[in-house]
C-alpha cells in the first residue's frame, strides 16, 4: 500500500450556449472563472481553452439545463 498523495485533478468545467450564431463559453467552476478572470473577460476564447490544456488541464463541458 502506497502512501503517496495524490495532487488534486487539473479539470475544469465549461459551459457553451450560442447568440445570434455567436458561440459563447462561460466558466462553469471555480478554477475556470480564475482563467477567465486572467484572460480579463467573462467568457473564454477557443485560443484560452488551447492554452488551459497546455498547462495540463481536462476540460468538461457541463450539460446544458432546461
Amino acid at each position: 500500500m502506497s502512501n503517496t498523495i495524490q495532487p488534486p485533478a487539473k479539470i475544469i468545467t465549461i459551459r457553451i450556449t450560442s447568440s445570434y450564431g455567436n458561440e459563447r463559453i462561460y466558466p462553469a467552476c471555480e478554477q475556470s472563472k480564475r482563467f477567465a478572470l486572467l484572460a480579463g473577460t467573462k467568457t473564454l476564447s477557443r485560443a484560452n481553452l488551447e492554452t488551459i490544456k497546455q498547462l495540463g488541464y481536462t476540460i468538461q463541458i457541463a450539460a446544458p439545463t432546461l
